[in-house]
């Protein structure tokens, strides 16, 4: 099983790749993902698609920044 760590680099790559994806071909996404009744297809729209690629870019950044570790609390017990 793998630890913590490789985990982290994991879920980090997958963020930081589909965000980037995400925000550097916003309209071809849109074309993808979206059901043809839902698609706008105007630079509004290719906007709003980028911000949601830069927001999971940013994810995967700081998913690759923290320490996760299995036994930290942010809380004190006693």
């Amino acid at each position: 099983m793998p630890d913590s760590r490789q985990l982290q680099i994991l879920l980090g790559t997958i963020f930081l790749g589909l965000g980037a994806w995400t925000l550097l071909f916003p309209a071809y996404v849109e074309q993808i993902v979206l059901q043809p009744q839902h698609i706008i297809g105007t630079a509004a729209s290719a906007v709003f698609i980028a911000c949601f690629g830069a927001q999971a870019m940013l994810c995967g950044t700081v998913t690759f920044a923290a320490l996760f570790n299995c036994c930290s609390s942010s809380t004190t017990r006693g």
